[in-house]
């Protein structure tokens, strides 16, 4: 109880000692295997962002997160851009820290049919179950902030469907002019936390090289995977109540 009064307290004050209060930046969230690295890519194009290439994890790390995010300005700042961007999907889960620390932060919230996450997690982990228990914590803490306005919620099936649309909602959100080039990202080569740029079968360690792999190609279009691989046993851990509930308050059910 003393921590939640004091905690508006402390935020207040070291927001104000390192002017944390004047930061422009963008963080892309949501569950893995949502599309956030897509929108990463895409907007690595843009001539006033500055896109980190890798995830940083923030919000994960502790006092060391305000060396982190003064560095980010810094460089932000280097190379004369409006804003720097950060993906780590993971943060969907701290966006309450991150508006008490950087109130001017935008948001843009990836998600994608639970049932999809579940079995392209599968893949890398070799359980379903891992993929529906994070779909399911990482989108109730992101559902509490679809109406903020400083949120862009976006569903990755939507998105693919009629990507130009939505590249200029996510531009007029970030208030920046939009290209047709963004969505030709894939013509150039670009090296995602420093791995090469290689097909794999995405499992375990070879997952970070497939992802290099993937956001180097024009955009999928494969959503509904799950009808087609998902085993019988996949379709029972479905049915779980809370997972069910969630898939449909975002209406893929």
């Amino acid at each position: 109880m003393i921590k939640k009064i004091l905690r508006p307290i402390y935020w207040g004050i070291y927001r104000k000692s390192h002017n944390f209060s004047e930061y422009n930046p963008v963080f892309i969230v949501g569950c893995g295997h949502s599309g956030t690295t897509l929108i990463l890519r895409i907007l690595a194009e843009h001539k006033n962002l500055h896109v980190i290439d890798y995830e940083s994890d923030i919000f994960n790390k502790g006092v060391t997160r305000y060396k982190l995010i003064k560095e980010l300005e810094k460089k932000r700042k280097l190379y004369n851009k409006l804003y720097w961007v950060e993906k780590t999907p993971s943060h969907v889960n701290y966006l309450e820290k991150i508006f008490n620390l950087l109130p001017r932060a935008k948001i843009i919230y990836m998600i994608r049919d639970g049932r999809d996450v579940a079995i392209s997690m599968k893949k890398r982990f070799n359980n379903v179950n891992t993929g529906i228990e994070r779909w399911i914590r990482d989108n109730k803490n992101g559902y509490k902030y679809i109406n903020d306005s400083r949120v862009l919620t976006m569903k990755l099936e939507e998105f693919v469907k009629n990507p130009k649309e939505h590249v200029k909602k996510i531009t007029n959100h970030l208030s920046i002019s939009y290209s047709d080039n963004l969505l030709n990202y894939h013509q150039k080569k670009f090296n995602y936390q420093n791995q090469s740029i290689e097909k794999t079968d995405g499992k375990g360690e070879n997952h970070q090289k497939n992802r290099n792999w993937q956001v180097n190609q024009p955009i999928f279009k494969n959503t509904e995977r799950w009808k087609n691989e998902a085993t019988p046993e996949d379709i029972k851990m479905f049915k779980d109540s809370e997972f069910m509930k969630l898939l449909k308050e975002f209406k893929y059910l």
